[in-house]
């Protein structure tokens, strides 16, 4: 289960029907040591770009497994710092503001703007002091300044980190970590189908509906699952939307010309593929033409 619904009710739900999970922690405390951990996952150099550190939670009997992933880590301080510049940025505006004929100056209306900046960047004004100096002849602002009341290391230190936690005591940490990316693998082909096929949730009158919807949707993600099974044995480790996205040249045609008899001739005939495009196919053992080329006269 996601995080979203690994509430300890559910936890406590599975475990009293006595079935094992393998669910994301909402823990805020994430710790991680190197040494201790174990590569899962390794880049094309043999360097290991996800390490995953098991612990047992005496409190609560469960294993708990830490994982680092380095991509995951630069798209956090990415985000990290492009949040805190903005940040500074609305700040200094603001500020400049101050002395700005029709901007922002009374000190109630200043206090209630950096209040709302603090509550829309919470993840990076926690590690700012703010100051705004009140005029004492008028109620306008004339001055704000800020500084860092805990360095931003502390939080960058926790970047890329995530812990999983789980009943099972015989899984590795490789294995619980591919177990949990099934899941991302698996909402990720949800996501194709739910734009691609217009699988979105629907809104059912009858029982009947929903069942058909569902095995519908347990239908498509089937044949994606086969289809992706196949590659793989092949050594093509392609996501879903890899292969759509590779594939979406490839189209049936129809032209149609006109005859000296006034008749018209329609001929249906298949796109042309390309190397990648023949690379799936020959792995697939798909013929490369869909469809034979066909002519029709329509008088």
């Amino acid at each position: 289960m996601d995080a979203g619904i690994a509430s300890q009710e559910n936890i406590d739900y599975l475990i009293e029907n006595s079935y094992e999970y393998l669910v994301v922690s909402r823990k805020r405390n994430k710790q991680f040591d190197e040494e201790k951990s174990t590569p899962v996952k390794l880049d094309k150099n043999d360097n290991a770009i996800v390490r995953a550190m098991k612990v047992v939670n005496e409190e609560t009997k469960e294993t708990e497994l830490f994982i680092h992933s380095t991509a995951r880590e630069a798209k956090e301080e990415a985000m990290q710092k492009r949040v805190q510049t903005l940040f500074i940025e609305k700040l200094q505006y603001l500020k400049d503001g101050l002395s700005l004929k029709r901007r922002t100056k009374a000190y109630d209306k200043v206090i209630e703007t950096i209040g709302r900046l603090k509550e829309k960047y919470p993840s990076i004004s926690q590690y700012y002091s703010t100051t705004v100096t009140k005029d004492p002849d008028s109620d306008n602002a004339i001055d704000i300044t800020w500084s860092e009341k805990k360095t931003l290391d502390n939080k960058s230190a926790i970047n890329g980190i995530y812990c999983l936690r789980t009943n099972n005591q015989t899984m590795d940490e490789k294995t619980l970590w591919k177990t949990y990316t099934t899941l991302t693998d698996l909402e990720s082909v949800f996501k194709s189908l739910k734009s691609e096929l217009g699988l979105r949730p629907i809104f059912h009158q009858t029982q009947t509906r929903v069942d058909g919807h569902l095995f519908i949707t347990l239908l498509a993600y089937s044949i994606i699952h086969t289809i992706r099974y196949k590659l793989k044995q092949k050594g093509i480790h392609y996501s879903w939307d890899t292969i759509r996205h590779i594939l979406r040249n490839q189209k049936r045609i129809t032209t149609s010309m006109k005859c000296k008899d006034g008749s018209t001739l329609y001929i249906r005939q298949s796109s042309e593929l390309n190397e990648k495009q023949k690379e799936i196919y020959d792995a697939l053992e798909i013929k490369y033409g869909a469809g034979d080329v066909t002519k029709t006269f329509i008088e």
